[in-house]
C-alpha cells in the first residue's frame, strides 16, 4: 500500500509534510511525467506530426529544452495544476497560479522575444514555447487535474521513461481549440484527461454486494469491508488498495470531493457514497492493475491501467502540443506550408501571347517580395463579395486556380496579363507590373472565386442536409458485437477525394488523403421541433491529412507529393445568415454510417454523400454572424437527437424539458466559433500503382450543400431572442436547467467498406454542423 497524498473530503495527508519534501529534498508535489525524455520527447514529438518546416531543427531542439526545464527548479511544478471541474489550482499549489495561467504567460513572452528576433537561449521564443508545451503536456498526468499532491512518487508518471517510446505516434495529428490560446489549449486537454480518468461510483457501506456502476464494471472486487468493533472499515479493490480507512492506511483511490454525495440511502440505512471515483494507485501492489472495462469498453487485451493510460494520454499531449506550436506559427506570421504546385504555373505560362511585356523578366526579383504580402489580400477578400465578376470569371478558371494555388510566385506575368480581362486597370501593368502586381495580385486573387464558385451559380440550393450533432467518440481496441473482434484501422487507408464545390482545376482537388482512426460521431439531429430528413444516416468522424503520394507525377517516374489545401476565404449563408471563414489544412472525413443507441446498428444503404472537412476560423469581415469580426455571443438552437432524446428528454428534475411546446424533449445548445466547414465529395480508389489497403465502393455527392461546424455545449442560460419565441419569449438571460449527455457505448456500422470501428464509446456533444450554401471562393 503507498502512502499518498490527499484524498477526497476524507483524505488527509499534512500539507505540513509537502513542505517538509520541499525544504528536505529540494522536490515539490508531482513532478509530472520525466523530463530529460518524456517532456521532451513530447514535445520533439508534437513538432514532428505538425510537420511546419517553421520548426527548424534547431527550434525544434529548443522547443524540447523548454519542455525539459520547466521543472527546473522542482518547486515550479507547484503551478503545474489545473482542476477543470472546479475551474482552479488546488489548495497546495500555495498561490501558484492555475496551469492554464502559467502556460498563457510562458506563450506570451514567447511571441513577444520572437518580435525581438531571439530564438535561441533560456529566455528566447522557441525556448519559452517549449515551457508552454508542458503545462500542456503535465496536463495527461491525472493527478494534475485531480487535485492529486503525490510528493513522493505517481504510477503514471513513473511508468513514461520506459514505455513512452513503445507507443505509435504516427496517426496523431494536430488538435484545434477555439480560442486558439495557450489557455484555452490546457483548459480543453485538461477536461479530456478529467473526463477520461474519473469513473461513475455508487457505494454503499454494506457487506452486500456493491451496486452496479461504472467503477464496479470495471473493477468487480469492489466491496466493503466490515472490522468489527475494534478492527478497521474501509472500501477496497483488489490489488488497487483501500479507500476510507480510520485507522492506519492512506487511500489508494477515493470519491472526488466536487463530484461526491453521501446521505444513509444504502441497503438498511447504510452509509452510501455517490459520485465519481479516482484510482490513485495505478500501479498496483501484487501486481499490475487491470480493470475488466475501461471507459465502457471491454478490456479484451487486458491491458493495465498505465498501458490504458499511456495508449489514450501520451497521444493526447502530442497533439494538444503539436496544435498550440501551429497557433504560435500563425500568431508570429510564420510562412505557411510551401504547397509543391510551382508546375502547375507553367501550364499558365504558354499564355505567353500575353509576355511580349518582357518587363516580368525584372519580375522574378520582385516576385519574393510580392509573396510576402499575401498578407495584402486580406484588404481585397472584401471584392469577392460583389462576385459580379464571377460570370466573367468563369471562362478563365483554369488560369486563375493554377495562379491562386502557386500565388503568383513564379508567374507574376500571366496574372498581371489576364486580370486586365477582369479588371480594366491593366493600363497600370506595363509600367509597374513589379509592384503594381503586389497590390493589383490581391485583387487578382478574386479570379480564383470564379473557378471555386461555379457551384452557387444561382440562387442557393434548397437544403439537403440535416444538421448533425458530433460527439466526441473513439472506438475500442476489441470490441464485442456477437463475437470477439479486434478494430484496428489500417495505417495506410489512403483514397482520392474530389471536392465538388471546387472546380476540378484546383491544384488541390482531386487528391489523395490518407484516412486516420475516427474521433466523432454525428446524429442527425431534429431542429427547433423540426425532424431530422434522414433520421438513420448518421456520421463518423474519421480524422484526415494528405497522402504520402499524389495524383500526379512529380514531371518523371516518381509519384509527386499530395498538394496541400492552399488558404481560402468561403461565404457561406445558413440558418443565422452569412459568414465569412478562412480555411486552411484539411482536418477529417466524415463517413455515412449506421449508428444505434440500444442495439445492433446496420450500414447506411445506397450512396450517401460524403464530407471533406478543412480547418476554418471566422475571417476578420463583418457578416450576420460577427458582425464587428467577432463571432456573436447568442446564437442558439434546439436538438434531438439518438443520445439526446435519451438524456435531455428531461430537466435534471424528471420533468420534460419544455414542456408545453414544440421543442419539448429537446436541448438547447449555444453555438461557439466555427472550427471546420465540410464540403460534399465524390470519393473513388486512388489510381493504381499507389498502393493502399483501402477497399471501398465509389461515392458520388448526391448533397449540394457544405457544412458549416460549430463548437457548441449545452446551454445554461437563455441568450437568443429566436430561441425565446419558441418556448412562450420568457426574458433572455433566463437560466436554463439542462440534464448532461453521459459517457456510452453506441453500436456503429461503418459505410462504404470502411473496416471499423463495431463499436465507439462516445461522449460529450462538440461540434455542431449545420447545412449552409457556399456563396463563393476566393484564394487567400
Amino acid at each position: 500500500m503507498r502512502a499518498t497524498g490527499i484524498a477526497g473530503g476524507m483524505r488527509a495527508v499534512g500539507i505540513a509534510a509537502c513542505v517538509v519534501t520541499l525544504v528536505a529534498f529540494d522536490a515539490a508535489p508531482a513532478l509530472a511525467h520525466e523530463n530529460v525524455f518524456v517532456h521532451r520527447e513530447m514535445g520533439h514529438t508534437s513538432v514532428d506530426i505538425l510537420g511546419n518546416p517553421f520548426f527548424t531543427p534547431a527550434f525544434r531542439t529548443e522547443v524540447g529544452n523548454g519542455c525539459d526545464n520547466e521543472d527546473v527548479p522542482a518547486t515550479r511544478s507547484l503551478g503545474h495544476f489545473y482542476n477543470p471541474e472546479t475551474d482552479a489550482a488546488p489548495s497546495f499549489a500555495f498561490g501558484s497560479g492555475p496551469a492554464w495561467e502559467n502556460s498563457q504567460t510562458q506563450y506570451d513572452a514567447a511571441i513577444v522575444e520572437y518580435g525581438n528576433t531571439n530564438f535561441i537561449g533560456t529566455d528566447a521564443a522557441f525556448h519559452r514555447m517549449g515551457r508552454a508545451l508542458h503545462f500542456v503536456q503535465d496536463m495527461t498526468s491525472p493527478a494534475h487535474t485531480h487535485d492529486d499532491d503525490h510528493p513522493l512518487e505517481e504510477d503514471f508518471e513513473d511508468f513514461g521513461p520506459a514505455n513512452f517510446a513503445t507507443y505509435d505516434y504516427s496517426g496523431v495529428v494536430a488538435e484545434t481549440v477555439v480560442p486558439a490560446t495557450a489557455e484555452a489549449y490546457v483548459k480543453a486537454i485538461a477536461r479530456v484527461v478529467y473526463d477520461l480518468t474519473d469513473y461513475q461510483a455508487d457505494i454503499s457501506e454494506t457487506t452486500a454486494s456493491q451496486p452496479a456502476s461504472e467503477l464496479k464494471d470495471m473493477f468487480p472486487s469492489l466491496h466493503w469491508s466490515d472490522g468489527g468493533f475494534f478492527g478497521d472499515d474501509y472500501f477496497e479493490i483488489d490489488r488497487v488498495g483501500e479507500f476510507d480507512c480510520d485507522l492506519l492506511c492512506l487511500d489508494d483511490w477515493w470519491i472526488i470531493d466536487e463530484t461526491v454525495s453521501i446521505d444513509n440511502s444504502g441497503p438498511g440505512g447504510a452509509k452510501r457514497w455517490q459520485g465519481f471515483g479516482y484510482i490513485e494507485n495505478t500501479g498496483g501492489d501484487g501486481g499490475p492493475v487491470v480493470p475488466t472495462e475501461f471507459n465502457g469498453v471491454a478490456n479484451i487485451g487486458s491491458e493495465s491501467m498505465l498501458q490504458l493510460y499511456g495508449r489514450h494520454l501520451y497521444a493526447e499531449a502530442i497533439a494538444y502540443g503539436a496544435g498550440l506550436l501551429q497557433v504560435f506559427a500563425d500568431a508570429v506570421g510564420a510562412p505557411p506550408v510551401p504547397t509543391p504546385t510551382v508546375t502547375t504555373t507553367a501550364t499558365t505560362t504558354p499564355t505567353a501571347t500575353l509576355t511580349p511585356t518582357v518587363t516580368p523578366t525584372t519580375t522574378p526579383t520582385a516576385t519574393a517580395t510580392a509573396t510576402t504580402t499575401p498578407t495584402a489580400t486580406l484588404t481585397p477578400v472584401p471584392t469577392p463579395t460583389p462576385t459580379a465578376t464571377v460570370a466573367t470569371t468563369a471562362t478563365s478558371t483554369a488560369t486563375a486556380t493554377a495562379t491562386s494555388t502557386a500565388t503568383a510566385t513564379a508567374t507574376p506575368t500571366p496574372r498581371a496579363t489576364s486580370t486586365p480581362t477582369a479588371s480594366v486597370t491593366a493600363t497600370t501593368t506595363p509600367t509597374a507590373t513589379t509592384t503594381a502586381t503586389a497590390t493589383s495580385t490581391p485583387t487578382s486573387t478574386p479570379t480564383p472565386i470564379a473557378s471555386a464558385t461555379p457551384t452557387p451559380a444561382g440562387t442557393p440550393a434548397p437544403p439537403t442536409a440535416d444538421t448533425l450533432v458530433f460527439y466526441k467518440a473513439k472506438g475500442s481496441k476489441f470490441s464485442i458485437v456477437g463475437l470477439l473482434t479486434e478494430n484496428v484501422f489500417p495505417k495506410d487507408w489512403n483514397i482520392k477525394l474530389d471536392d465538388t464545390t471546387l472546380a476540378n482545376s484546383a491544384v488541390d482537388d482531386p487528391e489523395n488523403y490518407l484516412i486516420r482512426k475516427e474521433d466523432g460521431l454525428g446524429h442527425p439531429a431534429s431542429t427547433d421541433g423540426v425532424a431530422a430528413a434522414n433520421p438513420d444516416l448518421h456520421y463518423l468522424k474519421y480524422k484526415m491529412k494528405e497522402a504520402r503520394e499524389g495524383i500526379g507525377t512529380d514531371g518523371g517516374s516518381g509519384f509527386a507529393k499530395a498538394v496541400k489545401a492552399p488558404k481560402r476565404l468561403y461565404e457561406i449563408t445558413n440558418r443565422f445568415g452569412t459568414l465569412f471563414l478562412e480555411t486552411k489544412r484539411v482536418r477529417s472525413l466524415l463517413l455515412p454510417a449506421g449508428a444505434d443507441e440500444q442495439s445492433t446498428a446496420d450500414a447506411p444503404t445506397g450512396d450517401p454523400t460524403h464530407f471533406k472537412c478543412y480547418q476554418a476560423k471566422t475571417a476578420k469581415i463583418a457578416s450576420d454572424q460577427a458582425p464587428a469580426g467577432k463571432f456573436r455571443k447568442d446564437l442558439q438552437t434546439f436538438l434531438g437527437d439518438a443520445a439526446l432524446d435519451i438524456y435531455c428528454a428531461d430537466d435534471p428534475d424528471g420533468n420534460p424539458s419544455f414542456a408545453g411546446f414544440a421543442v419539448e424533449g429537446t436541448c438547447l445548445f449555444d453555438l461557439k466559433k466555427p472550427t471546420e466547414i465540410c464540403a460534399p465529395v465524390d470519393k473513388m480508389a486512388i489510381d493504381p500503382p499507389r498502393f493502399t489497403a483501402a477497399v471501398i465502393s465509389q461515392s458520388t455527392a448526391t448533397i449540394s450543400q457544405a457544412l458549416v461546424c460549430y463548437q457548441a455545449k449545452i446551454s445554461s442560460k437563455l441568450t437568443s431572442t429566436d430561441a425565446a419565441a419558441l418556448i412562450g419569449n420568457p426574458p433572455t438571460g433566463t437560466k436554463v436547467r439542462q440534464d448532461k449527455v453521459r459517457k456510452r457505448v453506441v453500436t456503429t456500422a461503418p459505410g462504404n467498406l470502411f473496416p471499423e470501428p463495431d463499436e465507439v464509446l462516445a461522449g460529450q456533444a462538440k461540434l455542431l454542423c449545420i447545412p449552409s450554401d457556399v456563396l463563393a471562393i476566393s484564394a487567400l
